[in-house]
């Protein structure tokens, strides 16, 4: 899957959350497209920057994600949700062990 379809896909889902006020969701979608975005950052050279404030927009260069990184980084945030999951389990947090159950299956649908 692209970056695009994948970006489309959260979008699409984020709205149906919302109408439905899937709280859990709607968290977890927000936090999959912040990853993107992130991810997709490139590092700035911080002397082309303008020495005085502007409100002028200035668009910059994105990295294009491959469908490999894509998994790698649902699968860092699957991995951290899972291990997250273990110590609520162990520490007997039901409602936190509810939600990452919640997040856990969402994250492995975009697998």
């Amino acid at each position: 899957m692209s970056v695009t379809e994948l970006r489309n896909q959260l979008s699409q889902d984020l709205r149906t959350a919302m109408k439905t006020r899937d709280k859990v969701a709607v968290s977890l979608l927000r936090t999959l497209m912040a990853t993107l975005d992130n991810a997709e950052a490139v590092a700035v050279d911080h002397a082309s920057l303008p020495k005085v404030p502007t409100t002028e927009r200035h668009e910059v260069p994105r990295k294009e994600l491959t469908s490999d990184e894509i998994r790698q980084l649902l699968g860092r945030e699957l991995a951290e949700r899972q291990r997250a999951h273990d110590e609520y389990l162990a520490l007997g947090l039901a409602d936190e062990v509810t939600r990452l159950e919640t997040e856990i299956e969402l994250i492995t649908h975009y697998l």
